[in-house]
C-alpha cells in the first residue's frame, strides 16, 4: 500500500510539465503557515488582498466577468459577497458586505440568537474602485474591515 506522499509523487510525475510546474512553483509547506480561512489574522488578510492585487493588475473589457473572478477567488478563503450589488462606475467606489461561509444563523452556545455575516464583531467589506482608460476597465479591489457607519453600499 502506498503512503499519501508516495501517491502524490506518482500523480505529479504522471502529469504533463505544464501542470507540474504549478505544483512545484507553488507555495511550500513552510510558506503556508496559518489557516487561510482565519481572516481576522492580519497576515491572512494581507494574503487575500495580495491575491486580489494579482487580479487587479490586468485591465478588462468585461467588468462583470472580473467581479465573478474575484467572487471565485474569495470563495477559496470562505468569503462571499453579493456580486449583483457591485456598482461599476468611475465616479464613486462601491463597497459590498462580505460574508464568511455565507453568514451564521441560529443559536449560539449560550442560547442567544445569531444572524450575522459570520465575522462576528469584526465585519468586512469588499471595496471596488473602477477607472476606465483606453476602453478598458481597471480595478482596485480589496477586502478590509468595515467601520460601522462608514460602509458606503
Amino acid at each position: 500500500m502506498k503512503t499519501y506522499k508516495q501517491l502524490i509523487e506518482s500523480i505529479v510525475s504522471a502529469l504533463p510539465r505544464t501542470y507540474t510546474g504549478h505544483v512545484q512553483d507553488g507555495p511550500t509547506n513552510s510558506d503556508s503557515d496559518g489557516n487561510f480561512q482565519d481572516i481576522e489574522n492580519p497576515e491572512i488578510a494581507d494574503r487575500i488582498n495580495a491575491a486580489l492585487e494579482h487580479i487587479n493588475q490586468h485591465p478588462t473589457s468585461n467588468p462583470k466577468q472580473r467581479i465573478a473572478e474575484i467572487k471565485v477567488a474569495l470563495s477559496h478563503a470562505g468569503v462571499d459577497f453579493d456580486h449583483t450589488s457591485v456598482g461599476i462606475s468611475e465616479d464613486e467606489p462601491s463597497e459590498v458586505t462580505a460574508k464568511r461561509w455565507g453568514g451564521r444563523i441560529g443559536m449560539d452556545g449560550d442560547g442567544n440568537w445569531i444572524n450575522d455575516d459570520g465575522f462576528g464583531s469584526n465585519p468586512h467589506v469588499i471595496r471596488f474602485e473602477w477607472t476606465k482608460n483606453d476602453h478598458m476597465w481597471h480595478l482596485d479591489a480589496q477586502m478590509k474591515p468595515s467601520v460601522l457607519g462608514e460602509q458606503m453600499i
